[in-house]
């Protein structure tokens, strides 16, 4: 099965699965150019069905953007702009931090089971 990356954000059927998340890892999204962006959602988490709570969630989680991306070193000048609550980001940037050309996904806390991102949203 392919549960690449691409599956959270192009829109495509199905979800980015994650090995486990170690603490302090990144999974970074870089646009090909600087995008003015109005807002950001991740869901990450899998329903299995409509009693029981989602699985493979980001339990301790944080988003950052960055302005600028660096060949070498990837994601540059990062500021944080929310937190993962209930397995979820939904927030709306301050003018000042929304031009941006990478997005930063950081496991703060280890995750014991892999994670899974169902899908990410970046509305200009």
């Amino acid at each position: 099965m392919d549960y690449t990356p691409t599956k959270a954000y192009l829109g495509a059927p199905g979800f980015f699965w994650g090995i486990p998340g170690r603490r302090t890892e990144l999974f970074e999204i870089a646009l090909q150019n600087p995008t003015l962006i109005s807002r950001v959602i991740i869901i990450s988490g899998l329903p299995v069905n409509e009693l029981d709570p989602p699985i493979n969630l980001i339990h301790d989680g944080q988003v950052e953007v960055c302005p600028s991306l660096e060949s070498a070193n990837g994601c540059n000048g990062c500021k944080a702009i929310g937190n993962f609550t209930n397995g979820e980001v939904d927030t709306i940037l301050e003018r000042e931090l929304s031009l941006i050309q990478c997005l930063r996904v950081i496991i703060i806390t280890g995750e014991s089971k892999g994670i899974i991102i169902r899908e990410i949203e970046l509305l200009q």
